[in-house]
């Protein structure tokens, strides 16, 4: 039985290996994201700048090209139920544009959390859906 205790140190540190350790963790994307938020029953809405969209005006679909971000603005966004998250090319910006993040969600009375180059500002989302976003921006 003296395998057992090495048998598990074995596992608990491949285990520990596997959850970040000292490697570089890459920042979930704006697709990983959206799929992730769909997987767990949440719709949204958004994606990234420079992208196509296209809207009816009643007389049939038409496209519009939004403009590609800002320097140091998000690359893209995904709104859900009472949450907004916001993607940064890189942790700088996110860092450059937290004091306006905080006080546009001040201003709403929401709060926020950060993820590398990823910003959530939550206005209401139930426990629930705060836990599925969540989730979903760390693990993806």
């Amino acid at each position: 039985m003296t395998c057992l205790p090495a048998a598990a140190a074995s596992i608990a540190l491949v285990a520990l290996a596997g959850c970040g350790g000292n490697s570089p963790h890459k920042a979930p994307s704006i697709e990983s994201v959206r799929r992730c938020l769909k997987a767990a029953g949440l719709n949204s809405i958004g994606g990234t700048g420079g992208s196509t969209q296209v809207s009816s005006t009643g007389q049939g679909p038409t496209r519009t090209t939004i403009a590609a971000p800002a320097p140091g603005a998000p690359i893209g966004e995904l709104i859900t139920t009472g949450t907004f998250i916001a993607f940064y090319s890189n942790q700088a910006d996110a860092n450059r544009a937290k004091p306006s993040v905080a006080r546009n969600a001040a201003r709403l009375h929401g709060s926020i959390t950060r993820h590398g180059n990823i910003t959530v500002i939550y206005l209401y989302p139930t426990d629930t859906n705060r836990k599925k976003v969540e989730r979903c921006v760390e693990d993806s």
